[in-house]
């Protein structure tokens, strides 16, 4: 449990109200640790398969993109697909 803020959160509106979530962690494997991985899982397996949440919200947690071209095509894919 606590708090959890995600390194960036971007929002998609229709006017006033949120229509996408993209919530975006970027996590070296040193921050890596138990206390994260609860938070990751609290997303994951309750947040995320909500129905009510599933179409709205999406998750994606990468490692240092500079140096891996697979984090940085995941990205790239997540804001591709978050901007249709």
């Amino acid at each position: 449990a606590g708090v959890y803020t995600p390194d960036f959160l971007l929002l998609k509106l229709e006017g006033n109200n949120v229509k996408k979530v993209l919530i975006i962690e970027t996590k070296d494997p040193t921050y890596d640790t138990d206390a994260f991985k609860s938070k990751e899982r609290f997303i994951k397996e309750c947040f995320l398969t909500d129905p009510d949440n599933s179409q709205m919200f999406d998750y994606i947690k990468i490692k240092d993109v500079k140096n891996d071209m697979e984090a940085y095509n995941s990205i790239i894919t997540a804001i591709k697909n978050f901007v249709k």
